[in-house]
């Protein structure tokens, strides 16, 4: 841009403002001088279109259930959005998840949590291996007696994602080609942790991840996300509702950004306390007493092979059928195995008794004394083979055990 204007000393300000200006060399007074002002080019840029309205034409929500932009009533989670659901390793979080996906998606819900129509989903996790994931529908199946008809709904209605290696970018690479093949209603991040591909505790790591990466995608394809995220560790005692959500590992836009969150809280003796850490009024829960409230009961099933969640309507008696009992020294002894053709296998670890007593429902924490008190006693003999000391079995058997074992050495 060339302005003419008369010759002024360089000590003076410049009428054009703070704008970088570029002096030719002087010419004579009589003459004018020409000026090129310096500014930089700048590519014209799109604006993005203002997003306003008058407060006056603002839509108000329905909660009669005809909302297609509610996923989870009473707009606990509604399409665009996020939740959480938080948990120590270890607690059952991914059966859990697993079994509201499958719930949902056949319009079903769980522990007061309740879709707003069938929902589909698509589980994207890093930890579990197909016969994991296997282990855990059939366990949900056989646990909550799902018809034939059942099943062959979810065929359409809950997909697994097995990804263990994409992190950051690549992960959200990821996602859109998932979320364009399956457009569902709900894509479950388990656990979300192991996508971030950096700093947890970053606010700014993490609030990139959230609100300008994963957020877009979710309003662009019409879902909800729910990020399946762990605790720092596991509280102990009593636990405040109110600063729950804040219990997530790492920054507290884990806690900020999603508009809800459960909490998956271990109490005693396999039962679980699910807390509504965020917008929990939202989902309408009543007491026994009738009034509001932000917590459920809920307990693992105590059948073998059955990974599933039941709800707890009586804490008290759960509490009863919890307690682990300490077996008599006969129930203990009777307990052992009788195997004389191959001994060595009815001869038992610390660890295989272990597993006895839980199969058994009795507290595992007994059997060290009753093992004493039976050796002591004759009615079960220690194996004396080298590091097998604490190994033990009827007497009979381990008898056999060490003919079998001279018997192979003089051979």
């Amino acid at each position: 841009m060339i302005i003419e204007t008369p010759l002024w000393s360089c000590d003076q300000e410049s009428a054009f403002g703070n704008d970088p200006v570029e002096f030719i060399p002087i010419l004579p007074l009589t003459q004018i001088n020409r000026i090129k002002l310096a500014a930089p080019k700048v590519a014209p840029t799109a604006q993005a279109p203002l997003n306003t309205r008058s407060v006056m034409d603002l839509h108000a929500p329905q909660y009669d259930g005809n909302d297609p932009n509610e996923l989870l009533r009473y707009r606990f989670l509604c399409r665009g959005g996020a939740m959480t659901l938080i948990g120590s390793t270890g607690i059952g979080k991914s059966s859990l998840s697993r079994q509201l996906a499958m719930l949902f998606g056949l319009g079903r819900g769980f522990a007061g949590v309740l879709p707003a129509r069938p929902l589909k989903s698509v589980i994207v996790q890093a930890e579990n291996d197909e016969q994991d994931e296997a282990e855990m529908r059939d366990g949900i199946i056989a646990g909550l007696e799902f018809s034939e008809e059942d099943m062959a709904l979810l065929k359409d209605q809950v997909f697994i994602c097995f990804e263990q290696g994409k992190t950051g970018k690549a992960f959200d690479s990821l996602l859109v080609s998932v979320l364009e093949r399956h457009k569902p209603d709900l894509i479950w991040i388990d656990p979300v942790l192991g996508f971030l591909g950096a700093d947890a505790s970053s606010q700014e790591a993490v609030g990139d991840f959230l609100r300008q990466r994963l957020a877009p995608l979710m309003t662009k394809y019409d879902c909800a996300a729910v990020l399946v995220h762990h605790t720092i560790k596991r509280p102990i005692g009593s636990i405040d509702p109110r600063t729950i959500a804040y219990q997530a590992a790492g920054s507290a836009e884990w806690a900020n950004w999603p508009r809800g969150g459960l909490y998956l809280h271990f109490e005693k003796l396999g039962l679980f306390t699910l807390i509504a850490s965020k917008r929990g009024s939202r989902l309408e829960w009543k007491g026994l007493d009738g009034q509001p409230t932000t917590e459920r009961h809920i307990s693992h099933s105590k059948e073998e092979r059955k990974i599933c969640w039941h709800e707890v309507e009586n804490v008290a008696d759960e509490l009863v059928k919890g307690t682990k009992r300490k077996p008599t020294l006969d129930e203990y002894v009777a307990a052992f195995p009788i195997n004389m053709e191959n001994p060595a296998e009815a001869i038992l670890s610390p660890d295989d008794q272990k597993k006895l007593f839980i199969k058994k429902g009795w507290d595992r924490d007994a059997y060290p004394a009753l093992r004493e008190q039976a050796v002591a006693q004759g009615r079960l003999v220690s194996c004396q083979d080298g590091k097998k000391t604490k190994h033990v079995g009827l007497p009979e058997v381990v008898a056999a055990y060490t003919r079998k074992l001279a018997e192979s050495y003089l051979s």
